[in-house]
């Protein structure tokens, strides 16, 4: 009798009706680092809940002054694996999540994005 017991609730458990986020593993910060004629641009997006997302580009030249651009509240939405963040310009930035869990530009493959912290606290702002 315990044995019919135990199988009904992993039977009950498994069927759960809970949703898991597809995108948990895309929630968080992403950073691409390159040297390009003697400056340092590091590019991070960040993805939260609710479609928002950022962009801070950074430039650091040689003599150590740095540049900096935050652009945020941008949506996004994961559509089959291909990462689509809306841009204020009306245009659309692609990037799919590759085999070693980087998200790679769809139009160029050498450039790719490591996943650096599954933070994304600063979209949320003061609360």
């Amino acid at each position: 009798m315990p044995k019919i017991i135990l199988i009904g609730f992993v039977l009950m458990v498994s069927c759960s009706k809970d949703t898991v986020d597809e995108n948990t593993s895309i929630y968080g910060t992403w950073q691409n680092i390159s040297l390009i004629n003697q400056s340092t641009h590091t590019l991070n997006l960040i993805f939260g809940k609710g479609g928002l997302s950022a962009k801070i580009n950074t430039i650091e030249d040689a003599q150590g002054h740095i540049i900096s651009n935050f652009q945020g509240n941008k949506s996004w939405k994961n559509n089959n694996g291909i990462i689509e963040i809306e841009l204020a310009s009306g245009e659309t930035e692609t990037y799919k999540l590759n085999a070693q869990g980087q998200l790679e530009a769809n139009n160029q493959n050498s450039f790719v994005l490591n996943k650096i912290s599954n933070d994304y606290t600063l979209l949320e702002g003061d609360k």
